[in-house]
């Protein structure tokens, strides 16, 4: 069945084209929950209000390309995990999803991701990326995969521009300490 075939298949909710939707994509669109929860648990949820959304605005994709579908449930996936991030906010549950910056003239633009994955592996950095509070991990996860400006995340979370800025440079900072404690009880060289 191709992809058109298949889109037109979920827009008349019949379920062997739901099903194959669900066995060629959820694995990929579960990997960009995963970056944005906490535990698997929570990027299955994420996951499954995701399809959930797909499912009901699939008759609103105009088909031009398997990579411009994707794309459309990429976005779907990454804003019902924010909504997810805005939610529990909302709800108070998480002290350190928003911390106002403090006094941090440490601020600063460098990119480690490539260094970081030179030494250790993708699985290991997404450990690392759900570890940290939900705040650093939104914010890391908008500036370093998703290439939202710190405006454009400022603006998305009703926050200043500065906050965003220190909450990238606090994820960075747990996550090179945590990189290079790995990579020293590995005898590897630290990476910064």
């Amino acid at each position: 069945m191709n992809v058109k075939d298949l889109i037109e298949g979920c827009i008349h909710n019949r379920k062997n084209a739901q099903n194959l939707l669900y066995d060629i994509y959820s694995s990929r669109l579960y990997g960009v929950c995963l970056r944005f929860s906490g535990d698997r648990d929570e990027a299955q949820d994420i996951l499954q209000e995701s399809l959930l959304k797909i499912f009901k605005n699939i008759h609103t994709f105009k088909y031009v390309d398997e990579f411009l579908f994707y794309g459309w449930m990429y976005k779907i996936t990454v804003n019902t995990a924010l909504n997810h991030y805005r939610e529990l906010i909302k709800r108070n549950q998480d002290k350190e999803a928003v911390v106002e910056l403090s006094n941090n003239n440490e601020i600063d633009d460098y990119s480690v991701l490539d260094t970081i994955l030179e030494h250790i592996n993708q699985q290991t950095l997404l450990k690392l990326i759900q570890e940290l509070p939900i705040g650093y991990r939104t914010i890391f996860n908008l500036y370093a995969f998703e290439n939202r400006s710190h405006k454009e995340i400022a603006e998305e979370f009703n926050i200043s521009i500065n906050t965003s800025k220190s909450q990238l440079f606090k994820a960075r900072k747990i996550l090179i300490s945590k990189i290079n404690d790995i990579l020293e009880s590995n005898q590897v060289k630290k990476v910064v």
